[in-house]
């Protein structure tokens, strides 16, 4: 700059002469473009961090969260924190990332960060016992690790620290029920953790010992019975139904409809 700034005085007529050459026209051209260019890729650079937006283009929307997912980051009402630890060269970080920035995307309440358990001893120990790899969820003062990296794992530990009672979910025995302990393929076993990874708190009601359906019932259900329900407990069932009640019936092929002919308060089978 010193130099050109010596020769603009020393020599002005070189330079005037040099700046009106077609050299110089056809430099000048190219440099404008080369900012302007420079410009507009800063410009969208900084769009696309403001406005984050990914695409799945794969046929099954294999990357894309489940609008079960979608609908409870949008429904969020306090801020919820995950921090991830992770040492250095872990490579299921990468995975975390990708999945946490997909939710981050559908909620401005949730956000997320990626600790060194190696390095930040100090607060690693505010968590339970964490290692590379855990991911605990955090709002207001609860705290929740999630089981895996994976979607479902996920929404069930952002489900467990952002709802205040868990649901209850009643599976009606007596009849010949499947075994919701039972983790063969005649069994429920596998029905039963969904629900609870969808933070369901499980229970068993027998009908023949009650005429009433407990007051913390989210739903019920009855899980492929092997007989006719009596009457009295079908009155039970109608009358919670009635009241608001809700009721899920899975009933085997071939075998006689568990609630009979008869109307079961707004279900009929």
């Amino acid at each position: 700059m010193v130099l050109l700034a010596a020769a603009a005085i020393l020599r002005p007529d070189a330079i005037q002469t040099a700046l009106s050459g077609r050299r110089t026209k056809y430099g000048s051209n190219a440099l404008v473009m080369t900012l302007a260019f420079v410009g507009i890729v800063a410009v969208l650079n900084f769009l696309g961090q403001q406005h984050h937006q990914r695409f799945d283009l794969t046929e099954n929307k294999d990357f894309s969260l489940s609008p079960q997912t979608i609908q409870i980051l949008q429904s969020l009402k306090e801020p919820v924190h995950v921090v991830g630890f992770f040492t250095v060269g872990d490579p299921s970080q990468t995975n975390a990332k990708d999945l946490l920035e997909e939710y981050k995307t559908y909620s401005d309440k949730f956000t997320y960060e990626f600790v060194d358990p190696d390095v930040q001893r100090a607060f690693a120990r505010q968590f339970q016992n964490p290692y590379s790899g855990s991911v605990f969820f955090t709002a207001g003062t609860k705290q929740q690790e999630a089981a895996s990296i994976d979607e479902q794992s996920l929404t069930s530990a952002l489900l467990k620290v952002t709802t205040d009672k868990p649901k209850v979910a009643y599976f009606i025995i007596g009849h010949g029920e499947r075994d919701i302990q039972d983790g063969s393929n005649a069994g429920f076993s596998q029905i039963r953790q969904k629900l609870e990874d969808d933070n369901y708190q499980i229970a068993t009601l027998t009908l023949a010992t009650t005429s009433t359906v407990p007051s913390d019932a989210s739903v019920l259900i009855l899980a492929s019975p092997q007989a006719e329900l009596p009457q009295k407990e079908l009155d039970t069932l109608s009358n919670y139904l009635n009241q608001g009640g809700r009721m899920v019936v899975l009933a085997d092929p071939g075998l006689p409809n568990p609630l009979g002919s008869r109307p079961v308060g707004r279900l009929w089978l």
